[in-house]
């Protein structure tokens, strides 16, 4: 009996160890882990660099604004001394019509690729100037006044800058002349007379871009059309189009806003409102469809449930069907299963996401159903390993796909893999279960 007992909690000790030892590597495989996620995030991160160099040499992402009216003014000084205080009006237009067409294309460096696009411009209103603020003494300066447009990077405009205003051409200059409502962009002094008060102008320019446009609607009514050959745009801001129609020809949006939906009013004075506090711009990203390092590192974070789940499939194997596996062999799995993260973002800088999901897990199936062979030396136990092994896989790639209900369904099938452990193992008397003795000879030892 004292032999027994002695022999029986031996073969415990060797259970628990066992299971210490499955536990213990399985945190260690997450330095590799760690290290491949910190691997994706450099890519990422040089991505981002080659497209900031790509866009610096093609042109930046553009956000329109303007155009706006400035008007210089005097009004008596109040302060006990003689004189005048100058100021600046900055007036918007009543109506505000934009057309925009962008055409765009892939520009690569190495293996990474941006979206660049060149657009044609064309912006026309009317300012009505019959609720000029009067009183308190306001002189205007009508003769200088500026006529002001913002544009994120001017150095990018590609056809010359065409201003018709009250239906005579007018000369473009870059800069802006009053910089506390935009800082960059052009302007053009236009003429103005105090007996009109309304003028009709026209703006056309073409320009370069990068990843997306966006517009600052000014006017107080305004309304943009756009159009592109872009097939996967993703429309932002505040406001989204009032129509849009996306087909494998392109794009077209259109929005209309009205002063409502402005933080300005019709007008201001000096530094009121500042390009600093704009935050009603609205406009289109032009995406490129996948974002891989993302889901990368999305399949990244799956690791720690492959590597379990694959452990406790060859434990189970070990206890049940009297297969012995060594802890080196039980190392070899383990980082074959860490091979597949390094082979998905290898191959997918190169083949897509989809494509490197593919080949990546049927090598390192196949290549674990391989070693699972050598060991087990038996067909059926390798079946049953790819079988789930194969839905293993698939059940992390649909998860991948869904987004939105991604949590749902992880939650939902860690639930049925646990479950379904439990019920496998309910039958289970652990303190009877011990590690398979070697054998001479025996078929099923290693």
């Amino acid at each position: 009996m004292d032999l027994q007992n002695q022999k029986s909690g031996t073969t415990q000790k060797q259970l628990l160890f066992k299971i210490s030892f499955i536990l213990v590597l399985m945190l260690l495989l997450l330095l590799p882990i760690s290290w491949i996620q910190g691997l994706i995030s450099e890519r990422e991160t040089l991505q981002a660099t080659v497209k900031e160099d790509i866009n610096s040499s093609w042109g930046r992402e553009q956000t329109l604004t303007g155009p706006v009216l400035c008007i210089p003014y005097t009004v008596p000084n109040t302060g006990g001394e003689k004189g005048v205080i100058e100021h600046v009006l900055f007036y918007t237009p009543e109506q505000l019509d934009v057309v925009a067409k962008a055409a765009t294309e892939l520009r690569t460096k190495g293996i990474f690729s941006t979206v660049v696009y060149a657009s044609t411009n064309r912006l026309e209103g009317t300012f009505d100037l019959s609720n000029l603020p009067t009183g308190h003494g306001i002189v205007y300066q009508f003769h200088k006044a500026t006529l002001i447009m913002g544009l994120t990077d001017p150095t990018s405009v590609t056809e010359g800058v065409k201003i018709q205003w009250n239906g005579a051409a007018q000369r473009a200059n870059i800069g802006v002349k009053y910089s506390t409502f935009v800082h960059n962009g052009f302007h053009s002094s236009v003429p103005v007379q105090g007996e009109l008060t309304s003028y009709p102008f026209s703006i056309t320019f073409g320009m370069r871009g990068a990843s997306g446009i966006n517009f600052v609607p000014s006017g107080k009514n305004t309304t943009v059309a756009m159009s592109s050959d872009w097939i996967s745009p993703s429309f932002t801001g505040k406001q989204l189009p009032n129509k849009r129609d996306i087909s494998d020809a392109g794009f077209t949006a259109n929005w209309s806003t009205s002063e409502f939906n402005r933080p300005f009013a019709d007008y201001w004075s000096d530094q009121e409102f500042t390009a600093a506090n704009i935050q009603t711009s609205f406009g289109v990203n032009l995406l490129q469809t996948a974002n891989y390092y993302q889901q990368n590192m999305r399949t990244a974070k799956y690791a720690f449930l492959v590597i379990g789940l694959s452990f406790l499939v060859f434990f189970f194997y070990e206890m049940m069907m009297g297969i012995r596996i060594h802890p080196i062999q039980y190392i070899m799995i383990g980082l074959s299963l860490v091979i597949f993260y390094s082979l998905l973002l290898s191959i997918t800088e190169h083949a897509g996401f989809g494509i490197a999901y593919l080949i990546s897990s049927v090598s390192v199936v196949s290549l674990v159903a391989f070693y699972t062979y050598s060991i087990v030396k038996k067909a059926k136990p390798v079946v049953m390993l790819i079988s789930l092994f194969t839905l293993l896989y698939v059940y992390i790639y649909i998860i991948l796909q869904l987004e939105d209900y991604a949590l749902l369904a992880g939650s939902a099938g860690l639930f049925f893999i646990l479950a379904l452990i439990m019920t496998i193992s309910r039958k289970i008397d652990w303190y009877r279960m011990s590690i398979p003795n070697i054998q001479e000879g025996g078929s099923e030892t290693v």
